[in-house]
C-alpha cells in the first residue's frame, strides 16, 4: 500500500494490481509486496492519479480498506473502520446517526471531499460544505480508498485535506444471493440482502439493509444523561455495468440512505449537551453516477464523459417540553449537479498526460423556517503529465484553474517526486503543493440568522510532505513506511462576533509524522500498528484546532486459520483534545475484538464485542459513546 499498507494483499509474492474504471480512468492506489523478489516490484501499476502507473512512480500518502478488512471488523458503518486510519481524525456527537466528522492531517471537516463511485457526497446546505458520515454503512463496499493531502489541482475545490473514495462492489460470476441477519447489545437488530453476479459483457450488483438500535443517550450518561436516544437506518445501493462494444465501457451506480435518529439539545450555559426528549432528526441522501468510456487507438487516447447527482434532505424538529419551551424546526435541503470529461493520453511509455473539465452545479434551499434558494457554478480545467524517464525515477505535476460565478477564479498547483533505490528497493518521495476551498452557500448566505458574507474569499492552503517506505525480510515479512507532512492554511472562515458575520478571519498550520509497520511473522498472522503525531494550531490564538489529537495509534492483530474461522483485535489511542465548549476531551484507549468463522460455503458465523474492557471515553466532549457492548450474526449465501 502506498503510505501506508492497510490490506491483506500485500503479502502476497508480488505487488498486487487494485484499480477501478469508474471516472474514466483508473483510480489506483499501490500496495507494495512485502515478499516479493526486489526484480519484480516494477511488474504491477498503480496510483492515486486517475491514470494507471508504475508503481514505484506514485508519491501520494493512500490507505486502502478492503471489504475483507471490513469483515475481519465486523463492523456496521464506515466511520468505524475510519479510525484506524493514520493522519485521521473522527468526531462523533453521541452515537450511530449523530453527526460524524473527519479532518484529515489537521484540515477542517469541510475540506476532504468525499466520493462514492466517483459520486461527490459533501451537502452543499451543510455549515461547510462537508459530509456528514452518520448515514454511512458499509453495504456493498468493495474498498475505501483515502488519499491523505491537498488534491486540490486534480479534484478542485474542498480537496484542501484530501480524498476519500469509497468504490462499491461489482458484480461477476453466477446469479448469488446472500442474506444475513443480526443483532446485540442496545437492542439492536439489523436484516441485509445482496444479489450480485455478470460476465465480461454484463455485470450487477444490488445490496439493500435496515438497522434499528434503541441505543443510549447522546448527551453524555457521565453527565447524568438518560434517555435512550434510538436510530434506524435503511439503505440500498447498487451498481451495474457492461460492454456493449471491446472499446467500450457503460456504467451506472446509485445509492440511498434514510437515517432517523433522536438527538440531544446543546445548552451553551452548561457548554455541554442535555437531554431533549422531542428532538429528532431525518436525512434522506441519494448518490447516482452514470458514465461512459471509449477506448481510441489501442487505448493510446481513452476518454470519459460522466454525470452525478446527489441530493442531501435533512429535516430536524424539536417540539416545545417543560426542559426546551422553545420549539423548533428546520429543513434543509443541498443538491449537486456534477458532469466530467476526462481524457487520458499515452504518448509512449514513459509519459502518460491527463486532461479533463468538471463542471458542477450546488444548490441550497432551505424550507423551514422559512423559504429561501442560493446556489453557484464552479468550473474547472485540469492537467496532469506524469514523466518516468528512467527506472526508478517519476515526476508527476498537475495544475488546475476552477472559475467559481460567486467568488472568482483559483489556481492550484502540485509537483510529486518518487525515487525508488536500487536493491533496497526503499522509496524516497515528495509533494508539494497548494489548495483552496470555495466558500459554502450557507457561509456565503444565511437568512436564518443573517450572519452570511457574499464578500468571503476562498480558503487555500500550502502543504508539503516528505517520506521513506521500505520493504524488508524473508523470514519475517514487513513493511514499514515514515512520512513528515506540513500543511498551511490561509483565509479559514469562522464567525466574526464584532462583525456579526462570516469573515476571512483565520489562520492555521498543521505539521507531523505518520509512520506505520507491517509484519507477517506466520501464516495466517497480519500485525499493523500506526501512529501519528501532530502539532495543529491556530495561528491568531496560539490555541489546538478542535478535535484534532496530537497523538494517535492503532494496532490491529488478524490471525485466520486453516478451519476457516478468524480472530481480530484492534487497539485505537487517542489522546486529549480541544473539543465543544473549549473543553478538553480525555484521551482514551479503546480495545474491540471480533471472530468469524465459516462453516461452510453456504454459511458464516460472526461475533463482535466494543470497548471490551468497558472505559468511559468521549470522542466529542460532553456526548455519549458506547459502553462495552456485543453482537453477532449469521450469513446465508445461495
Amino acid at each position: 500500500m502506498h503510505g501506508h499498507p492497510m490490506q491483506r494483499s500485500i503479502v502476497k509474492s508480488r505487488l498486487f494490481r487494485l484499480s477501478l474504471t469508474a471516472l474514466g480512468a483508473t483510480l489506483s492506489l499501490d500496495t507494495p509486496a512485502i515478499d516479493s523478489d526486489p526484480a519484480e516490484l516494477d511488474t504491477v501499476v498503480v496510483t492515486a492519479t486517475r491514470t494507471e502507473t508504475p508503481s514505484r512512480q506514485v508519491g501520494s500518502s493512500v490507505t486502502v480498506l478492503t471489504a475483507e478488512d471490513i469483515k475481519e471488523r465486523g463492523v456496521y458503518s464506515v466511520d468505524q473502520i475510519l479510525r484506524i486510519v493514520p493522519g485521521l481524525d473522527m468526531a462523533q456527537s453521541g452515537g450511530p446517526g449523530r453527526e460524524t466528522s473527519v479532518f484529515l492531517r489537521g484540515a477542517n471537516s469541510g475540506q476532504t471531499i468525499v466520493l462514492i463511485d466517483w459520486t461527490e457526497m459533501n451537502d452543499p446546505s451543510s455549515a461547510n460544505a462537508g459530509f456528514d458520515f452518520a448515514n454511512l454503512t458499509i453495504d456493498n463496499i468493495e474498498r475505501i480508498e483515502i488519499l491523505r493531502g491537498a488534491a486540490s489541482s486534480i479534484y478542485g475545490s474542498e480537496a484542501i485535506g484530501g480524498v476519500i473514495n469509497i468504490i462499491t462492489k461489482k458484480g461477476s460470476g453466477k446469479p448469488r444471493l446472500k442474506t444475513s441477519v443480526d443483532g446485540g447489545s442496545y437492542d439492536t437488530w439489523r436484516v441485509m440482502g445482496d444479489l450480485a453476479g455478470g460476465d465480461p459483457r454484463f455485470n450487477y450488483s444490488l445490496t439493500a439493509s435496515h438497522r434499528e438500535v434503541r441505543g443510549f443517550s447522546a448527551a453524555d450518561q457521565h453527565f447524568g444523561a438518560s434517555e435512550r436516544d434510538g436510530y434506524r437506518n435503511t439503505t440500498v445501493s447498487t451498481r451495474i455495468g457492461g460492454t456493449p462494444a471491446d472499446d467500450l465501457e457503460l456504467g451506472w451506480s446509485l445509492r440511498y440512505d434514510d437515517g432517523f435518529t433522536k438527538l440531544d439539545n446543546y445548552d451553551f450555559l452548561l457548554r455541554r449537551p442535555v437531554d431533549d426528549p422531542n428532538y429528532t432528526g431525518n436525512a434522506n441522501e441519494l448518490y447516482t453516477r452514470g458514465f461512459g468510456t471509449l477506448k481510441l487507438f489501442d487505448s493510446l487516447w481513452e476518454q470519459t464523459v460522466g454525470m452525478a447527482y446527489t441530493r442531501v434532505d435533512r429535516q430536524y424538529d424539536n417540539a416545545a417540553n417543560p426542559g426546551d419551551p422553545f420549539p423548533f424546526r428546520a429543513a434543509y435541503l443541498g443538491e449537486k449537479i456534477k458532469g466530467n470529461w476526462l481524457n487520458t493520453l499515452r504518448p509512449h511509455e514513459t509519459n502518460t498526460v491527463s486532461f479533463g473539465i468538471d463542471d458542477e452545479e450546488d444548490t441550497m434551499t432551505i424550507m423551514e423556517p422559512s423559504q429561501f434558494v442560493e446556489g453557484y457554478n464552479t468550473l474547472g480545467y485540469f492537467l496532469e503529465d506524469q514523466l518516468n524517464p528512467f527506472d526508478g525515477w517519476s515526476t508527476t505535476a498537475n495544475v488546475r484553474h476552477d472559475h467559481n460565478n460567486s467568488v472568482g477564479g483559483k489556481t492550484t498547483w502540485r509537483v510529486s517526486q518518487v525515487w525508488t533505490l536500487p536493491l533496497l528497493e526503499t522509496r524516497l518521495k515528495a509533494n508539494y503543493g497548494t489548495g483552496f476551498k470555495v466558500p459554502a452557500l450557507a457561509q456565503l448566505y444565511d437568512p436564518l440568522y443573517d450572519t452570511g458574507n457574499p464578500n468571503l474569499r476562498p480558503e487555500t492552503s500550502t502543504n508539503w510532505d516528505i517520506g521513506v517506505e521500505q520493504p524488508f525480510g524473508q523470514a519475517v515479512r514487513g513493511n514499514a513506511g515514515i512520512v513528515y507532512f506540513n500543511n498551511r492554511f490561509k483565509d479559514l472562515i469562522q464567525f466574526d462576533p464584532v462583525a456579526f458575520r462570516m469573515e476571512n478571519v483565520n489562520n492555521a498550520t498543521a505539521e507531523g509524522v505518520e509512520t506505520y509497520v507491517e509484519l507477517n511473522p506466520l501464516a495466517g498472522l497480519d500485525l499493523r500498528g500506526t501512529y501519528t503525531y501532530m502539532d495543529s494550531r491556530d495561528q491568531d490564538t496560539g490555541t489546538p484546532l478542535y478535535q484534532r489529537a496530537r497523538n494517535k495509534g492503532a494496532f490491529d492483530l488478524n490471525y485466520r486459520f486453516d478451519n476457516g474461522a478468524n480472530v481480530h483485535a484492534n487497539i485505537v489511542m487517542v489522546g486529549p483534545r480541544l473539543s465543544t465548549g473549549n473543553r478538553t476531551a480525555a484521551g482514551y484507549v479503546i480495545l474491540d475484538l471480533a471472530a468469524s468463522y465459516e462453516v461452510s460455503d453456504r454459511l458464516s458465523l460472526w461475533t463482535r464485542v466494543d470497548n471490551v474492557l468497558n472505559k468511559w471515553h468521549e470522542e466529542v466532549y460532553g456526548y455519549g459513546t458506547t459502553g462495552a457492548a456485543a453482537y453477532g450474526g449469521l450469513t446465508l449465501t445461495y
